[in-house]
């Protein structure tokens, strides 16, 4: 029985750390980007540069330690580790339950979204199924014999340690933004149809005139009749029930005059390159020598170029003259613009609101392959 309960646990277990490890390493810079908020809550932001080390080093142990589980690779190593690392997960999604920061913990990625409440008693389970791995790992039988045993595992290591730098160095293979290929931009800031409203209720708020202690009343049962023993004060607008929300709300882009362009960049029907440039300061000049001769092209054919970025007028103008970025810039929010693509510079393919293609800097088209995918003229 105790056999039997190990294995099973054994399995539960390591094909959740595969998973979570996987989805993490299909999007490191994201994971990056979710450790970030951690240390603004643990007010440390000086380990923020250390962050997309970290994050994929996190992503390749999880996948390591899952493949170790699931192939009984020295078991006592792995059960240390596996409890030290759920124990650890447990604390951190227990500190963003209690105080609200971060709302949504990353464990599982973009690809599935779960509150911080929901991570933490998900990590008290998981703890769970380790405790009884550690306890119980003598009855772990190892697969295989110990050369072929670690072959496999370190044809894993090997293999994730690929992937993840792939999606680092490229974009991730399996999109689960709003953003990704394929989605309207224009109709996700729209709720969807048959969306439920925000449902507000009515408080009144009166003071009693004998104590001087104030109270709040409903449509229901607020005194304004009675005059003698309340005071009214005010009345507020309370939510009671939150409405279905768009699943784009905060895409907006301003032109240098500061005015809101946003529809007008997204309804337009003809195709439109859109550079994105989270932080200037941290964008790679090198991409330019491709982007120049793409923004060259696209004036010959009639194609709109455009740059975006979260950064103000003064270090962007420095920048077009330092790169020779000969097309037009105009700004939207950092964590939205990093959101949109993981790459600095990043390029879309924009038409009619709908995102026909995206590209790392380091992987980007030339005219003729663009005018040959999407046969342009």
């Amino acid at each position: 029985m105790k056999k039997l309960t190990a294995n099973i646990c054994r399995v539960i277990v390591g094909v959740l750390f595969i998973f979570s490890g996987m989805v993490k390493a299909d999007d490191p810079i994201g994971f990056g980007y979710k450790l970030d908020e951690y240390w603004d809550a643990f007010h440390t932001p000086f380990l923020s540069p250390f962050s997309l080390s970290l994050a994929s080093f996190m992503c390749i142990l999880e996948v390591s330690l899952g493949i170790a589980l699931l192939l009984g690779f020295r078991m006592k190593l792995t059960s240390w580790l596996l409890l030290l690392l759920s124990l650890f997960f447990t604390f951190l999604t227990a500190f963003a339950a209690i105080t609200g920061s971060p709302k949504e913990c990353g464990c599982f990625g973009d690809a599935i979204s779960l509150t911080a409440w929901q991570t933490f008693f998900k990590d008290v389970v998981l703890t769970g199924l380790v405790l009884v791995i550690f306890y119980l790992r003598d009855t772990i039988p190892s697969l295989f014999s110990n050369a072929f045993r670690n072959l496999l595992l370190t044809l894993g290591v090997l293999a994730v340690c690929a992937f993840t730098y792939y999606c680092y160095a490229h974009l991730p293979v399996w999109d689960f933004r709003a953003y990704k290929v394929g989605n309207n931009i224009e109709l996700l800031r729209k709720p969807p149809a048959g969306a439920k409203a925000d449902v507000f209720e009515t408080k009144f708020i009166y003071k009693d005139k004998h104590t001087g202690k104030v109270k709040e009343f409903t449509e229901a049962d607020y005194p304004w009749k009675d005059t003698l023993n309340w005071q009214y004060v005010d009345t507020k607008s309370v939510m009671v029930q939150k409405g279905d929300d768009a699943k784009i709300t905060d895409l907006f882009i301003y032109d240098s005059n500061n005015r809101d362009v946003t529809d007008s960049l997204l309804l337009q029907h003809n195709f439109t390159f859109w550079v994105i440039m989270p932080d200037i300061n941290l964008t790679n000049k090198n991409a330019f020598t491709k982007l120049n001769d793409l923004v060259k092209a696209c004036d010959k054919h009639h194609i709109n170029l455009i740059g975006i970025t979260s950064s103000d007028y003064n270090d962007y103008d420095t920048f077009r003259h330092n790169v020779n970025a000969a097309f037009p810039f105009y700004r939207s929010d950092n964590t939205v613009l990093r959101t949109m693509i993981r790459s600095n510079p990043g390029l879309m393919l924009m038409k009619a609101g709908v995102v026909m293609e995206i590209w790392h800097y380091n992987d980007i088209p030339t005219w003729d392959e663009v005018a040959k995918q999407f046969s342009i003229k």
